[in-house]
């Protein structure tokens, strides 16, 4: 999870603020591929291209909600007491 120019010696509060900070930057770009995705959706249906474009979008925005979900949680768990 940590960068790859992150010194293995860093103390644990800058290494949390560290994978804040990648989590944010994930969490987002999964918002925006997110709403790229829905709108890409609506414009598929609304060109009348096959209802598979539709599905296949439908089944990423999916996935990625999920993964948007999972950041959000791990991103909550780094916040601490």
């Amino acid at each position: 999870m940590l960068p790859r120019g992150v010194p293995d010696g860093v103390d644990a509060e800058t290494r949390r603020r560290v994978q804040r900070s990648f989590l944010m930057v994930r969490i987002v770009r999964g918002g925006l591929l997110l709403a790229f995705l829905a709108i890409a959706a609506v414009a598929v249906e609304l060109r009348g291209w096959p209802h598979a474009v539709t599905v296949v979008l439908a089944l990423a925005a999916l996935a990625q909600a999920g993964a948007l979900v999972a950041g959000c949680r791990r991103y909550r768990s780094l916040l601490g007491p």
